[in-house]
């Protein structure tokens, strides 16, 4: 009861406690569906005592709220939603007359999406090239972008990515003859939203045969001034073959029925590229006779011992040759474009010489091997110890190194000449003449000591020369070591 202390009256309010309401909600969960719809779904609560009726859903997206009638269910659509909106949801339960309490939810529509292209269609147009075509599709929200296409070969593996064309057609190129091919396409807008995408399938054609060529032989290598021989072939008999302008190194060209005969320039190294005209029934094609041509070989090799350290190898040059290469053995030791060449060794009948001519393109003339040329030369000295028959140290050394040098040469003949000093003017006393010859002897020996022990044998001749032809002047001690000495001539 309520009293106005100023008025004196009363009034009685009636206070009701523990007043019946519905059930506070548990998690609610939400889903956007498209771009129009979200999905609602709850747990039932437990209604205790009091009668559970059913449930409002609500939903906002800023700008007040909405609610659906009364659902029995715990299920519910929200349809008729803005694209690409974020909305709050509740669900509120009631008896009938009170609501629940509830929590929140948040849910985004998803965004308004190109239509799928429709008519998409592939259809080959060759070996390699396929061409797709399709129609348009709708944007309901940003303007459009393009259509974006994609393929592989069939239908495994990761997509190639191929265009992203804003026209309803493409043409594929590049792609593998006789193969099945899987295309898929999608449309975007400008706000980078795509469709979903269409697929279209198509199989390439098989490769074309190659057309038949006419085809010409590769005669072997020729010489300078030699002929060389084609022959056409996979033509009929009645086809026609004409000769191009004439090709550097080409003296002339004949032809009869289908044989070609090319003769080259004498004096032409290299290759020869003749192109022909084939005519076969149809437009004419070319066809190049192609040969080498060798340069003639040289001629008249020769070669022989020019010092105790050198033999020189000459030859005549051959036609077309723009050089050679010398080979002792298998060993090549000079390239030259002159016709003589001075080899750092003795070479002698046993050595093995050869003589290769090189022209233009890597072409090489027919190898030729050079002949031995005996005559005499002076291959070196040997110096004594005073009035007597024993070497120097040096010239001992320098003895035993010609000597296998003779014996690798394969030298059969040498001449050693013996020769004293003087301090008068007698220059063939008895005393001289047995000196001189002692030196020879020894030298001699020496050779043919050492030719023996390898299995060989060497002539030598022996000549003693007492104190003529000096080398130096005998006035002086330095020119009388000078002449005491042996010299070893070849031949």
């Amino acid at each position: 009861t309520y009293r106005n202390d100023l008025s004196g009256q009363t009034a009685t309010v009636h206070i009701t406690i523990g007043t019946p309401t519905a059930w506070v909600m548990g998690d609610i969960e939400v889903t956007a569906t498209g771009t129009t719809t979200i999905d609602v779904a709850w747990a039932e609560p437990d209604p205790g005592t009091f009668d559970l009726l059913g449930y409002y859903v609500y939903w906002t997206s800023g700008s007040g709220w909405q609610h659906s009638a009364r659902i029995t269910g715990t299920e519910y659509t929200i349809e008729d939603l803005v694209p690409a909106t974020e909305y709050t949801i509740t669900v509120k339960s009631t008896d009938g007359t009170n609501l629940s309490g509830s929590l929140r939810a948040y849910a985004t529509t998803d965004p308004s999406v190109p239509t799928v292209p429709g008519d998409f269609t592939a259809e080959a147009a060759g070996s390699t090239r396929v061409d797709l075509s399709w129609t348009a599709s709708e944007f309901p929200g940003a303007g459009p972008d393009c259509y974006d296409v994609s393929y592989r070969a069939n239908g495994l593996g990761d997509w190639t990515w191929a265009d992203c064309t804003d026209g309803t057609s493409l043409t594929l190129e590049g792609l593998d003859p006789d193969t099945d091919y899987e295309f898929a396409i999608v449309a975007w807008d400008l706000d980078e939203n795509s469709s979903d995408q269409a697929l279209a399938y198509a199989t390439t054609d098989a490769e074309p045969p190659a057309p038949t060529r006419p085809q010409i032989t590769t005669p072997d290598a020729v010489v300078t001034g030699a002929t060389a021989t084609f022959e056409v072939s996979m033509v009929s008999d009645d086809a026609q073959i004409a000769a191009g302008d004439l090709a550097d190194g080409v003296a002339g060209v004949e032809v009869d029925g289908l044989i070609v005969t090319v003769t080259a320039v004498h004096g032409f190294s290299g290759r020869i590229v003749q192109p022909l005209l084939v005519t076969d029934g149809g437009d004419p094609v070319e066809l190049d006779a192609t040969v080498l041509v060798n340069p003639d070989p040289a001629s008249r090799a020769t070669y022989r011992i020019v010092s105790a350290t050198a033999s020189r190898v000459t030859w005549t040059a051959g036609a077309g040759a723009t050089g050679y290469v010398v080979k002792v053995g298998a060993t090549s030791v000079c390239t030259a474009t002159t016709t003589t060449c001075l080899v750092p060794r003795v070479l002698g009948p046993a050595s093995i010489v050869t003589v290769t001519a090189t022209g233009h393109d890597g072409t090489v003339g027919t190898t030729t091997r050079a002949v031995w040329a005996s005559a005499p030369v002076n291959l070196g000295r040997v110096h004594f110890v005073g009035d007597s028959p024993k070497f120097t140290p040096t010239s001992a050394a320098q003895l035993r190194a010609l000597t296998a040098q003779l014996l690798a040469a394969g030298v059969t003949r040498v001449t050693v000449h013996g020769f004293t000093a003087t301090q008068g003017r007698a220059t063939r006393t008895a005393v001289q003449m047995r000196l001189s010859a002692m030196r020879a002897n020894a030298v001699a020996m020496y050779l043919t000591t050492y030719f023996a022990t390898h299995g060989k044998s060497l002539r030598v001749v022996k000549v003693a020369e007492g104190a003529t032809h000096p080398a130096a002047s005998n006035a002086t001690a330095a020119g009388r070591a000078e002449n005491r000495r042996a010299e070893v001539v070849l031949g």
